[in-house]
C-alpha cells in the first residue's frame, strides 16, 4: 500500500518531454520504488514497455514481444511486466485487486482528472494508481504521481468506475542475485540473445540512448567489472555510446581492455574500431603503444604498424621504451 507521499517520478531523458508517455511511467517507477527495485533500472526496462503498451505495434509480430522473450523476462529478471484489463465489469474487479493489496493502475478517461480540467487538452488518456476505497466517504482514492498528487479523491466509486477505461496491475519478478546494474547488463545481454546475432544489431542505438541516460544519471558502467563477464554484445553498444558521445579516449581505452576478454571471433571487430578510430582522430596514448610492444594483446599487423608509426611521430617511443622491449623501429 502506498503511504502519504509515497510515490515516485522517472527521470525524463534528454530531450524528450511528451506528457502522455510519463503518466504510466510515473506510475511504474512508483510501484519500483515500493518494491525495492531501482526505478532508473524499471525504466530502462520501459523499452519492453514501449512495445507492449503501443496500440501502433502487432504484438504477435514483434521479435521481442515473442512469448518465450516475456517468460524469460518473468523468469529471470527484475522486469515489471504490464497486465490490462479492460472489462465490463471494472467495479468488481478493482474492489478484488485492493482487497489483495495488488498495485493497480488506472486509465482513466481524460475529462475526468478533478486536480487538472486541462489535462484533456494536452493528450489522451491518463494513468494513475488507485489506493482504497474510503470506508466512510466510499470514494476511490487515487495517488497521481505526474501531478504530484498523493492520496487524493477521485470521486464516489460507482460514479469513478464510469471514468475508468482499463484496469492493471504491475508486477516484478525480483532476482535477490542482481543488483541495478547486474540486472541491466543481465537484460540486455538476454535481448540479444532471443532476436539472434544479426537481426539484432538496428537496436544497438536504441540500448545505447536508454544506457547513455542511465550512465549519465547514475551508473558508470564502462568502469564497472561487470562488463569483463558479460557478452560481447553489450560492448558494441558501449562503443556506440562512446562514439555517440565522440568520447573516442575514452573508446580507445574500452576496446583495447576489451580486447583482453572477448572471444576471438569479435577481436577483429574490437581491432577495427580501434583502428578507425586512429585513422580519423590521430589519436594515441603511451598505454595503447606499451600494449602493443609487450605483445600482450594479438593484435593485426596493420594495427601494430599504425600504433608504432604514430607512437614515433607523437614521440612516444623513447629510447628508454624501446630498450625496455627490446624493440627495432
Amino acid at each position: 500500500m502506498l503511504n502519504n507521499k509515497n510515490y515516485t517520478k522517472v527521470y525524463r531523458p534528454r530531450g524528450d518531454s511528451i506528457p502522455s508517455r510519463y503518466c504510466f511511467y510515473d506510475c511504474i517507477a512508483t510501484y519500483a520504488g515500493i518494491v525495492g527495485r531501482d526505478f532508473e533500472l524499471c525504466f530502462l526496462s520501459s523499452w519492453e514497455f514501449k512495445y507492449i503498451n503501443d496500440p501502433n505495434k502487432d504484438i504477435s509480430q514483434n521479435l521481442l514481444l515473442s512469448p518465450d522473450y516475456l517468460n524469460d523476462l518473468k523468469k529471470h529478471h527484475g522486469i515489471i511486466i504490464q497486465f490490462f484489463y479492460e472489462e465490463k465489469d471494472n467495479r468488481s474487479l478493482l474492489m478484488n485487486m485492493l482487497q489483495k493489496n495488488l498495485f493497480i493502475i488506472l486509465k482513466i478517461d481524460a475529462y475526468y482528472i478533478p486536480w487538472d480540467l486541462s489535462y484533456k487538452k494536452e493528450h489522451g488518456p491518463h494513468y494513475a494508481i488507485a489506493v482504497r476505497i474510503d470506508p466512510v466517504s466510499k470514494k476511490l482514492i487515487v495517488t497521481d504521481p505526474y501531478y504530484d498528487q498523493a492520496n487524493v479523491s477521485f470521486g464516489v466509486l460507482d460514479e469513478a468506475i464510469e471514468w475508468i477505461q482499463g484496469i492493471s496491475i504491475a508486477e516484478c519478478i525480483t532476482s535477490p542475485n542482481l543488483n541495478a546494474a547486474e540486472a541491466l547488463i543481465d537484460t540486455i545481454k538476454k535481448r540479444f540473445e532471443l532476436v539472434g546475432g544479426k537481426n539484432s544489431f538496428h537496436m544497438i542505438e536504441d540500448f545505447a540512448h536508454d544506457i547513455d541516460d542511465l550512465m549519465n544519471h547514475q551508473f558508470e558502467l564502462h568502469n564497472s567489472s561487470l562488463i569483463d563477464i558479460r557478452s560481447d554484445n553489450l560492448k558494441y553498444v558501449l562503443i556506440n555510446i562512446y562514439e555517440r558521445r565522440q568520447d573516442f579516449s575514452v573508446l580507445l581505452e574500452f576496446c583495447f581492455r576489451t580486447l583482453k576478454q572477448v572471444k576471438s571471433e569479435a577481436a577483429k571487430y574490437f581491432q577495427d574500431r580501434i583502428l578507425d578510430i586512429i585513422n580519423r582522430w590521430n589519436i594515441i596514448q603511451l598505454t595503447y603503444v606499451k600494449a602493443v610492444l609487450s605483445n600482450n594483446l594479438a593484435l593485426t599487423e596493420n594495427l601494430k604498424d599504425k600504433i608504432l608509426f604514430l607512437a614515433k611521430a607523437e614521440r612516444l617511443l623513447t629510447e628508454e621504451l624501446i630498450d625496455f622491449f627490446g624493440i627495432i623501429i
